[in-house]
Parts: structure tokens; sequence; C-alpha cells
């Protein structure tokens, strides 16, 4: 089973021209932060073009867990690094060769596997649109999924999955946005998601779309485990979320209004959402609601980034780290509570820095909106 999307690398330093060297070391999480050397892994070199890709070269490592390998001399060349590792493949980053440096240093991280590995639903965002001109509300659900442990989690044989997740009884069309495992891994079975794939140690993201009917003025949104993070963002007014929500704030967001409610869940269970007005409403389609959890989404996956270039050993993710959907929706509250009197009760150069910040973020949201 591949994991080229979530692959686990703890330093990648863009690459070279001809002559330039691959170089790095394989490693295994040992345990909660900690990695030793991964003796013996078989090591792959692959190279990506337009016209052409494959493997190019492959060596087992040492003790020491390190490999060289000699760069091909296409600079347009994409090239990824592969190890196999208890079952599991796991992938580079894409190490580009058109950079300024003549080599490039790879350090990637595998991890055993165990179909008892502990995962966890470490946060849960659901975003609801306002009824469209049918009754139809459209929602986009993401859940973020924690493996702190050390070991990878595995399904316990081909047929079965590595984790379920129960969705609403009555959500329909559910369908897989951009997440962090590929499309056939994820299956719908009425109102139970199964997930067939790895789960290496970290955090990985599903984002699922649905549509709630019309005339539903009730939803039940079940909960299979205690999640430590919960938020419902409501773009109807009148919609409210029960216990153990609690209303945080109303945020705008290229026009849109929406109620955020948070909270925890403590313990399986469920949380009952009611809604107002006739279902006749106009609202936005998924994709633009969807918007707004995208920027979460890349969020996260470029933070990921950033922590992968830097040469130290993994950590564990917690499960209570803030969502940096939360980050943007309160940083464009924030903004506008600080700025509520207007521009008269501010001078031009603060206001015009209010102005910059605020559209900064939105656009961070118009830039990713599906097209």
């Amino acid at each position: 089973m591949s994991l080229l999307a979530s692959a686990l690398v703890a330093m990648a330093i863009g690459a070279a021209g001809p002559g330039g060297m691959v170089a790095g070391r394989v490693v295994r999480v040992a345990a909660p932060g900690d990695t030793v050397a991964a003796a013996g892994a078989m090591v792959v070199l692959h190279y990506v073009t337009p016209s052409k890709q494959g493997p190019v070269d492959s060596l087992r490592v040492g003790a020491d867990g390190r490999f060289r390998f000699a760069q091909p001399a296409d600079t347009t060349a994409i090239l990824l690094i592969s190890s196999r590792w208890d079952g599991v493949q796991y992938f580079s980053t894409p190490i580009g060769s058109a950079h300024g440096q003549r080599d490039s240093l790879v350090t990637l991280v595998v991890s055993d596997s165990a179909s008892s590995a502990p995962i966890a639903l470490a946060a849960r965002h659901l975003v609801i649109s306002a009824p469209a001109a049918d009754g139809t509300r459209s929602a986009v659900d993401l859940l973020i999924l924690a493996n702190d442990g050390y070991q990878t989690r595995v399904p316990p044989d081909l047929s079965a999955a590595s984790w379920r997740f129960l969705m609403p009884k009555t959500a329909v069309n559910l369908v897989l946005g951009e997440s962090d495992f590929a499309e056939e891994a994820v299956q719908f079975h009425g109102d139970t998601l199964e997930l067939h794939a790895a789960v290496p140690p970290g955090q990985r993201q599903l984002l699922v779309h649905y549509q709630i009917p019309p005339a539903t003025r009730a939803l039940s949104v079940p909960w299979a485990e205690g999640t430590p993070v919960v938020n419902v963002l409501l773009e109807e007014a009148a919609a409210t979320a029960g216990a153990p929500l609690a209303r945080a704030d109303t945020t705008t967001v290229d026009g849109r209004h929406y109620t955020r409610w948070t909270g925890a869940m403590v313990a399986p269970g469920a949380i009952q959402l009611r809604f107002g007005g006739d279902g006749q409403l106009p609202g936005w389609v998924a994709e633009a609601v969807a918007g707004c959890f995208a920027v979460g989404l890349i969020v996260m996956a470029l933070l990921s980034g950033r922590r992968a270039t830097r040469p130290r050993r993994p950590s564990a993710v917690t499960a209570t780290v803030s969502s940096p959907v939360d980050e943007l929706l309160d940083a464009i509250a924030r903004l506008d509570a600080a700025h509520a009197g207007g521009e008269a009760a501010h001078d031009a150069a603060e206001w015009h820095q209010y102005q910059s910040a605020r559209a900064a973020l939105k656009e961070q949201v118009r830039t990713l909106l599906p097209p």
C-alpha cells in the first residue's frame, strides 16, 4: 500500500543538476519523538518527467541507514526516494532538479506496522451552508486523525478497514474531497466511512462533502469516539447546535456569514443541529463552502512541510493542537472587532493596515476555492 501523499520526510533540500548526488538516511520511529537507523532498508530512486517515469537505481542501506545515488543528468526531472518497510511503501516529497544547489539531502522516516496501533479523531470541523433553492444544504466535514504512537496503523487483512467513522444517517451524495488519502482508500457504506489505508505516526486529514436533504429541520451528527476539538459553522442565522457545543462567534468571509459553535466531545454520542427557515433560501454550493476549510487543510500541510525541512527528530503530534481553521476565522473576527468603530475612529495608516490584513486573509480563501 502506498503512502505517496502522506510520506513522512524529516528533511528535503532542493537539488542540483548533472553530476549532483541524492544522499540521505532512512530512519525508523522507535518511540514517540525518537528515531533510529532503519538498518537493511531497501531504498529506490525514482525519476519522473512528463514523458517517462520509473525507478532508476536502488540499494540496501547498511547499519547506519545511509544511502547515496548519482543524480540523473536531466535537469527537468523530479526525483523521489522510496523505501518499503514492514509492508508499507513510504515516499519522500518530490525533489526538484532545477534548484541552484548541487546535492540533495533527504531523511525518509518509516515505521513498524501494527493493526492495533491506536489512532484517534483529534478534531472535527463541520461547515453547513444555507439551503439552496431546492432546500438542499451542502456540508463539508473535515476529520483530523491523530496517530500519536510510533507504529503505522494498518488493516488487519486486505478486506478490512483500518478505521471506521459514522456519518449522519440522512446525509446523501457522500464524496471524498481533498485529503491525505487516495480516493480509492475511502469507502462509504450507508452511514459508515471506512478507511482502507495505512495511517503512519502524525496527523492525517479526511475531507468529506455531502448533502442534507430538503425539508430537514434537525440533524443528528454522530460521534463514535471522543474528540477534544469540535467546531460547527452554520451559515443560517437561525440554525443552532446543541450540547456540548456553545456559540462562539459570528464570522464573515467574502460576504458569507457563519456562526461558529465550538466545544469537545468527551465520549461517544451525538450533537443535535436544528435549522430554521422554510428550506428555500438561496445558499452556496458545496465547493464554495469547502474553500473555507481548504484553507485550513492547505495551511496544515504547509506547516507540516516546513517542519519537515528542519533537521530534527520527528515528534508526536498532540491531539489538542489548535486548528488553523479556527485561527483563520478568529484572525478575521479579531481584526473586525478591533476596528469596529469604522474608518473615522482610526488614523489613515492604521485603517489601511487593517484593510490590507483583512484582504490578505480573504484572498487566501478566494485563491483556494475550487474552479
